[in-house]
């Protein structure tokens, strides 16, 4: 089903279709792009071209860009930047074909990649049996990313164009307080639960002081981000591409692990890392669930307009200050 729920979600005219791919792959022969289910955030078409041949999946970027968070600006800008980096160090993800944030064609970021032929590894299709090989490779992979070390702190649009944070503390208070600004028009904390992460996060300083490294981290490792497909010898399933870099960072490792987006043994096995208790977590868990649902309640209110969901998340934050 397509979602039309969100406000960011718009789909483009046959006119806007045309010049986009005009621009970005020249003149050819092609099927009529197919819209693609989801679009909370981007709108994405699958465009099939008969002469010259290919298959590509374009996304576009949101409209109404004065509801998204300040780093959600330049998320086009930041999935370039990590297909860049990923590809670099072996771990399979998406091509970029063609990424254009001057708004030049239509007034929205776009991003055209590489169709890859395959399915998230939640799909019905993969074997059960199947999948703790698959997520173990995926728990290798994440470690190999961990290992690529950035300049600075911070969203990766941001450091590569040199607006990074010395230190990881300075990132946290700075998302968060970005995160106050936004949610202030909507009453979404209304009892003053953001000044109450700054302060929990300024109370436990010591643990962020030890992160002196900043890594790559995905932000957004779960199921549908991690495409399969059968090996070429039929025997089983491999993994094809982790997908969906955009909200990437330079940071604490620790983040990708903590989040519990994936809770299969198998992954943790895979990257050499003990599995979190979840009913046992410890204080940095606890405070980066605690940052996680108080964007997800800001992201589900007012972007994708789902309040139930945005609520859930609130109660959680709340949950989570009382613990602290």
């Amino acid at each position: 089903m397509i979602n039309r729920k969100s406000s960011l979600f718009q789909e483009l005219t046959e006119q806007e279709l045309k010049a986009i791919l005009m621009e970005s792959l020249g003149p050819g022969e092609m099927e009529p792009p197919r819209l693609l289910e989801g679009g909370l955030f981007n709108t994405t078409y699958l465009v099939s071209r008969t002469d010259p041949p290919g298959k590509y999946v374009l996304r576009m970027g949101p409209v109404n860009r004065h509801l998204v968070l300040p780093y959600e600006r330049k998320l086009m800008q930041a999935e370039q930047e990590a297909c860049r980096l990923l590809a670099l160090h072996g771990i399979p993800t998406s091509r970029v074909v063609a990424c254009d944030t001057s708004r030049r064609v239509i007034d929205r970021d776009y991003m055209l990649v590489e169709y890859i032929p395959s399915v998230p590894i939640l799909d019905d299709s993969v074997p059960e049996g199947e999948k703790d090989h698959l997520y173990e490779q995926v728990g290798r992979y994440a470690a190999k990313m961990h290992e690529i070390a950035g300049p600075a702190f911070g969203r990766l649009a941001d450091v590569a164009d040199g607006k990074g944070y010395s230190t990881w503390y300075d990132f946290l208070q700075a998302e968060t307080d970005q995160l106050e600004q936004a949610s202030q028009p909507y009453g979404l904390f209304p009892e003053g639960e953001t000044r109450q992460m700054m302060e929990i996060l300024g109370k436990y300083r010591a643990l962020w002081e030890e992160v002196q490294q900043p890594c790559f981290v995905h932000m957004d490792l779960w199921d549908g981000n991690l495409l399969v497909q059968p090996r070429p010898d039929g025997d089983g399933f491999q993994l094809a591409a982790v997908i969906d870099g955009d909200r990437a960072l330079y940071g604490d490792p620790d983040y990708d692990f903590l989040s519990l987006y994936i809770s299969r043994e198998a992954f943790f096995r895979g990257a050499g890392w003990e599995k979190p208790d979840p009913g046992n977590l410890s204080k940095k868990a606890m405070i980066y669930q605690m940052l996680l649902a108080a964007s997800e309640t800001y992201i589900l209110k007012v972007e994708y307009n789902n309040p139930e969901a945005s609520l859930q998340n609130r109660e959680k934050v709340r949950d989570l200050i009382r613990k602290l």
